[in-house]
This record gives C-alpha cells, sequence and structure tokens, in this order.
C-alpha cells in the first residue's frame, strides 16, 4: 500500500524494473529471508514464485534445513540435499539466490549449481577476529566465489566496522578483491 505513495513499485521481470527507472521510480522486487517459507518442500518455490517473490536467501539466524550458518555448527556439510532441490528450482524460475548468512562450504555448493549470478546481500571482509560480529565477515575467497558467477556483494556497514570512514575502507577493500562491478551497498 505505500508503494504507490513513494516513488518505488514492485517489480517482477527486468522489463518491469527498466520500465520503473526510465519512470524515475524504484523497482522492487519482493524477497525472503531464510528459506523456511519454503516449509520443507522445494515445490513450494513455484507458488512463492508465482506470488511474485524473486530472491530467496537460503539461510538466516536459526539453523534450518536449507544448508549450514556461518555462525552456527556445521550439520549438513554445506547445503543439504534439500538446499541443493531448491537451488536447483530456484535456477529453473530464474530467481535470485541470496547467500547472505552462508557458511563458506554452503557458498561452495550453491556456485556449483548456480545457472546465474547469486548475490550476498549483506556481509563485509573479515577485519579481525576480535570484531563484533566479525563472524557473519566474509573472507576474500568467500568474496572470489560469489563473484565468479557474475554476482554481487552488498557491503554491510555492520558492527564488524568501528567507524563509517572503517567501513569506506574495508568497501574499498572489498573492491580491491572482486572489481567494482561485483560490490554495492547492503544496508
Amino acid at each position: 500500500e505505500l508503494l504507490p505513495k513513494g516513488k518505488a513499485r514492485i517489480v517482477t521481470t527486468v522489463a518491469e524494473w527498466e520500465r520503473a527507472h526510465a519512470d524515475g521510480m524504484v523497482g522492487a522486487w519482493l524477497a525472503c529471508e531464510g528459506s523456511e517459507i519454503l516449509d520443507g518442500d522445494p515445490g513450494r518455490v513455484d507458488a512463492i514464485h508465482a506470488d511474485g517473490v524473486r530472491s530467496i536467501q537460503l539461510v538466516h539466524y536459526v539453523p534450518n534445513a536449507a544448508g549450514d550458518l556461518q555462525t552456527q555448527p556445521v550439520q549438513h556439510g554445506g547445503l543439504s540435499a534439500f538446499g541443493k532441490a531448491v537451488v536447483k528450482r530456484m535456477n529453473e524460475r530464474r530467481m535470485v539466490i541470496d547467500v547472505a548468512h552462508a557458511a563458506h562450504d554452503t557458498v561452495k555448493d550453491v556456485v556449483s549449481l548456480a545457472t546465474g549470478p547469486i548475490i550476498l546481500s549483506h556481509s563485509i571482509l573479515k577485519i579481525d577476529d576480535s570484531r563484533l560480529l566479525n563472524v557473519r565477515a566474509i573472507t576474500p575467497e568467500h568474496a572470489k566465489l560469489v563473484a565468479s558467477t557474475g554476482g554481487v556483494i552488498g557491503a554491510w556497514p555492520s558492527a564488524t566496522n568501528a567507524s563509517f570512514g572503517e567501513f569506506v575502507e574495508n568497501t574499498k577493500r572489498l573492491v580491491d578483491v572482486v572489481g567494482v562491478d561485483h560490490v554495492g551497498l547492503g544496508t
């Protein structure tokens, strides 16, 4: 209800996004943070897609059936069989796969199955292990996996950075690692 009152509208295709941009609007797509919305059934990707959702972040803060998190003990050794089926179904629907919060091995498994660019919507490069939320930060190797698909990492102004200036410098480090075409703002 709020979108028509502002300068944004829901889009479900690239053509709709381009029209929104040409009209001076922001084209916004619907996304889900965590694959719990699928209720353990990869076939639900079709229903979610039909509802207009164009991106699913496979894992979030709590362990789930799709794959391993950065912040929890290993349960699946990367993507689970369910997670692999979800990635394949998302590929078929040309949905954007989001690997934010995913452990390195989970991201490797997604990259091995992805048929298009993936995103890591919000993270930042590790600085040192003493930083708050550093467990959510990624290594250069992790970032390069995402970029290898043509994907984008959203630089996250998190508590990993001690100041805005440090966030800017860390974002520049990320650009140095993967290139400017693979870095966005992940707020």
